[in-house]
């Protein structure tokens, strides 16, 4: 097998590396359910990843699969913007409001991202905008964000993000 790469993983060999907050993890592609993950998910040294490192990663990997199929052509048409939103209030969440509109004034016209005007957003923007990758600890354009975070994706309200000039 060669070797493949795309944004969020590297494979070799039908393992994968996934790189990120400066530790590599070893782990087959794709594994199917959280059991499997766990059984397989060794870094070099052979120790196991606990609690929020694991919970990432495991995120990452369901969610860059959606991210690869809401960039096709034809949902981009239909759905060219994402919201950001809280899943869960379970979590205690960074000041998503002065990262949001940090990183919009940083990325000034490149960004047509929405202006945040409470804790609650809107966290409105294109798809393919910079800015989920400026708010992204990991510099990724899904979720997760942050370690630990319940922010989310889902497609944008297209009537709202056109009153905000996103799209």
């Amino acid at each position: 097998m060669g070797e493949v790469e795309c944004n969020e993983f590297k494979t070799v060999k039908a393992h994968t590396v996934c790189a990120f907050a400066n530790v590599r993890w070893y782990m087959p592609v794709y594994p199917c359910n959280k059991a499997e993950v766990e059984k397989h998910l060794l870094d070099f040294t052979g120790s196991k990843p606990e609690g929020i490192v694991y919970d990432t990663i495991h995120m990452m990997m369901q969610t860059h699969e959606r991210y690869l199929g809401s960039m096709d052509r034809e949902i981009l048409e239909d759905f060219p913007a994402n919201e950001m939103y809280l899943q869960s209030d379970h979590t205690v969440e960074p000041d998503w409001q002065s990262i949001w509109n940090a990183a919009r004034k940083k990325l000034g016209s490149a960004s047509t991202a929405s202006l945040a005007t409470s804790k609650d957003g809107p966290y409105i923007a294109r798809k393919k905008d910079r800015i989920w990758q400026a708010i992204s600890r990991f510099k990724r354009p899904y979720p997760p964000f942050e370690f630990g975070s319940s922010m989310w994706l889902r497609d944008a309200d297209d009537t709202l993000a056109k009153s905000l000039g996103v799209i």
